[in-house]
């Protein structure tokens, strides 16, 4: 992500008025966890070309990692405006609802994704929270394992897989999912703290 910055920038010097650039500086932003950063880039490529859809879905995530639940449901509500078999604006509007234990609505906003994306692993992701919040733990699990299935580096996927074995009392196989994490993303501090309660 880091050299498709240094491409951006090289593009913006060549012809700083390409959306399209915006938009992919804005999605090696949010893959940085640059939030902010990630919003202007998106608000550049707004300003350039209003009507794309992608951009609002950009947003809606960089809003929803600053804690500004409000914008990012209007920012998918934007995208769903522009292209409604958008899949990615579920996803995350499903995300904040998550954030705001709003947990068949989410559920709502995932079965809608994967209607659109079967082989999204984040719908999967997060239906299995959604699951797990409404305490159907087996559908929990059989979401995290097809999450898996798509993707098997996804961290957030043992995450939730871990903490659902957890409330299930399978805390040897919470465990092993918790490490499995771990070894992917050593610096996410919920998986460590799963861990932590599990041993």
């Amino acid at each position: 992500y880091e050299e498709g910055l240094v491409a951006c920038d090289r593009a913006f010097q060549l012809d700083p008025s390409l959306s399209t650039v915006w938009v992919e500086k804005s999605e090696a932003l949010l893959h940085l966890k640059r939030y902010e950063e990630a919003l202007a880039a998106c608000d550049q490529a707004l300003k350039r070309d209003p009507s794309l859809a992608r951009v609002y879905g950009n947003k809606s995530w960089a809003l929803t990692e600053l804690k500004r639940p409000e914008e990012a449901l209007a920012a998918c509500d934007r995208a769903f405006q522009l292209d409604p078999s958008f899949p990615v604006a579920y996803v995350n509007r499903s995300r904040v609802l998550l954030d705001r234990k709003r947990y068949e609505e989410a559920l709502l906003a995932c079965e809608q994704a994967l209607r659109l994306d079967p082989g999204s692993a984040m719908a999967h992701n997060n239906a299995s929270v959604a699951f797990a919040g409404l305490k159907r733990h087996e559908e929990a699990l059989l979401a995290c394992d097809q999450a898996l299935k798509l993707d098997p580096s996804l961290p957030l996927a043992y995450l939730n897989k871990s903490a659902t074995l957890a409330d299930l009392r399978r805390y040897p196989e919470a465990l092993l999912a918790c490490e499995q994490g771990v070894r992917l993303d050593p610096s996410e501090v919920r998986l460590w703290a799963n861990k932590c309660f599990i041993l």
